[in-house]
């Protein structure tokens, strides 16, 4: 359904007229035993684990590529079983453009999910959106850019109806 909290999502990653990079994703339960983790290493496991919604996406060394500057929120959708509380960690680099990182949890389908935007409206704000049924809205928004070619270890912590989000902690 449409709820803002449902168990068994898949994770995504995605970015909007700028190309990245992210590496070492790592998904945990509250007990801290990884569900899944991968360092983009292995092609295969890749391959077995992730699906592209659009955009043009690469693995070379050792990190996930999105190299497209005019991909505008495809995903690439990792189908992982998330328990209901989990975090997700993983680093982010942007390598050039005008926005930056979409981090995606709770994705149901290209319609139904929740996004970290890190580096939105032109590099000027992050925001939590939420998109259900194809119409999206923005939840909470916080001053903020993305430095090229700095990496970045986000966090994101889902306990309960909470959602708490870390930028290099």
């Amino acid at each position: 359904g449409n709820d803002l909290y449902g168990t068994n999502r898949a994770i995504a990653l995605s970015s909007w007229s700028t190309s990245v990079s992210y590496d070492n994703i790592r998904v945990s339960d509250v007990q801290g035993n990884t569900l899944y983790a991968t360092d983009f290493s292995d092609a295969e496991e890749y391959q077995q684990h992730w699906s592209a919604t659009g955009g043009s996406w690469d693995i070379n060394g050792g990190r996930l590529n999105q190299t497209s500057s005019t991909m505008q929120g495809e995903c690439n959708v990792c189908r992982i079983q998330c328990s209901e509380d989990y975090t997700l960690e993983l680093d982010a680099t942007k390598q050039s453009g005008n926005e930056g990182f979409l981090v995606v949890f709770n994705y149901e389908d290209p319609d139904n999910f929740i996004w970290w935007n890190l580096g939105g409206w032109t590099n000027s704000q992050h925001a939590i959106e939420q998109c259900i049924g194809g119409s999206k809205r923005t939840l909470t928004t916080l001053g903020g850019s993305l430095t090229t070619g700095k990496t970045y270890h986000l966090r994101i912590v889902k306990s309960g109806n909470d959602l708490y989000c870390y930028m290099d902690n």
